[in-house]
């Protein structure tokens, strides 16, 4: 075994892209999670992020309403997540991923960070039923605004509960 490939005799194929896609898709909502329960938690972060709960009536336009110091963390966080799991993808099946791998997956989170994101951002209480255990809601988010006390520190998912 070289230096790279460590499933020496596997290739690229779709279904190594799909799973990393499935991979990364998780990955990227779990520290996006992390960051948004620390963004709550750590001072100097809430500074930052309190800037997008000072909305008070929810609309699609509300998930645009940031920090600009923030946006710089989150595109940060994005950064490490993504060029992390494109390094470890391309070590573990000595791949050279292309551009067009790379903006698909990207595509393919874009749509789960954005149309979900600006209907947990409307001021319609509209529920999941049974799928709000595993994907994030806009009543669920709504929640997390509430300025209620037994709302307060909910639901600090992004896109899976």
């Amino acid at each position: 075994m070289g230096i790279f490939g460590l499933l020496e005799g596997f290739s690229q194929t779709g279904i190594t892209l799909l799973l990393f896609a499935v991979f990364a898709f998780l990955i990227d909502d779990l520290s996006r999670f992390v960051l948004h329960y620390l963004s709550h938690k750590i001072d100097f972060l809430w500074r930052l992020h309190r800037v997008h709960h000072t909305v008070r009536i929810m609309t699609p336009a509300s998930a645009f309403r940031v920090h600009p110091a923030f946006l710089l963390i989150v595109t940060l966080r994005n950064s490490i997540t993504v060029g992390f799991l494109t390094g470890v993808y391309s070590y573990t099946f000595n791949v050279n991923s292309s551009y067009s791998d790379i903006l698909g997956l990207t595509a393919l989170n874009l749509f789960f960070n954005i149309f979900p994101g600006h209907l947990k951002h409307s001021h319609v209480p509209m529920g999941l039923g049974k799928w709000e255990n595993i994907v994030i809601s806009p009543l669920q988010h709504q929640i997390h605004h509430s300025l209620a006390r037994d709302h307060i520190n909910k639901n600090y998912g992004m896109t899976l509960a």
